[in-house]
């Protein structure tokens, strides 16, 4: 429970973060980046490393082909049509995804366990 709790909380302070500050792209992909931290700092995975890297890569480079294309736009773009945070704003969505899904299944097995 206390993993799936950091999980949305961290969630809900980056969705905040972005909704509020979107203008300043510098300082939301700092926060973001101190959420990430957190998450991983909090509870380590090995292969932490690889999906934060997949998140910054192939999050953006499909959003910014979207954008080319003209499926949507974003209010401040910084480079190929998109904020400077996507890319720390994908890798966290990725790393909380991950440990939501883990929460979920922790949770789903010690209910099992239980009956």
């Amino acid at each position: 429970m206390k993993k799936l709790c950091l999980a949305l909380l961290l969630f809900s302070i980056s969705v905040a973060t972005t909704a509020v500050l979107h203008e300043r792209g510098a300082i939301v992909a700092l926060l973001l980046a101190v959420c990430a931290f957190v998450a991983w700092r909090l509870d380590p995975h090995p292969e932490d490393g690889l999906t934060l890297l997949a998140g910054a890569i192939f999050g953006p480079a499909a959003e910014a082909a979207a954008v080319w294309r003209g499926a949507w736009t974003y209010a401040h773009p910084d480079f190929l049509g998109i904020p400077l945070w996507l890319p720390v704003g994908w890798a966290l969505a990725i790393l909380l995804l991950n440990r939501l899904s883990e929460a979920v299944r922790d949770l789903i097995a010690i209910r099992k366990s239980a009956v």
